[in-house]
Parts: C-alpha cells; structure tokens; sequence
C-alpha cells in the first residue's frame, strides 16, 4: 500500500505497525513524517526483473490479510532471507 502516495505518513495510519517493503538491491528512504515507522525494511525478491514495487510502498504487520481460495493473485516474488530477522515484532 502506498496510501495514495504519501506512505505511512498519512495522519490515519499506525507508524510503528508498518514496514518499507521493496524490490530494489537497497531499501527506499522513509517520507517526510514517517519518523515512528522503526520497523526493519522488507525485501521482495521479485519472479521477474519487471516486477517492481512503489518506493512508497509499506506493509501493516499488525493486520491479517487473508487470501479465498478463488481470488485471483499475483505472484511478485518472495522475502529476501535478509529480511527476515524479526519482521513480525508489532509490538
């Protein structure tokens, strides 16, 4: 979610419940206002070297997205193993 382009910094969102997601080699800078996100980014590896995310995109760790079974999805690739440390601590 970019949040119409303005990331976590939009005045409704939960900062500290949200990550950088990315596919490029290094994460994007934080936006103007997003000071309280201090979650570790996340990297995509994406399936095809097409496949690229906004650099304003950012994930909510603290909600649970599920997925029918007869939703049509795309795949984008998977977690880079660097990325996964400890991404889901949304304490």
């Amino acid at each position: 979610m970019t949040y119409s382009g303005q990331g976590a910094a939009k005045k409704s969102v939960d900062k500290n419940a949200h990550a950088i997601i990315f596919t490029s080699t290094s994460p994007p800078e934080k936006l103007p206002g997003e000071h309280g996100m201090n979650k570790s980014p996340l990297r995509v590896i994406p399936v095809r070297a097409d496949e690229k995310l906004d650099s304003r995109s950012r994930v909510n760790l603290a909600k649970p997205y599920s997925i029918e079974w007869n939703t049509k999805v795309k795949e984008i690739g998977c977690l880079d193993k660097s990325s996964l440390t400890s991404p889901l601590d949304v304490s």
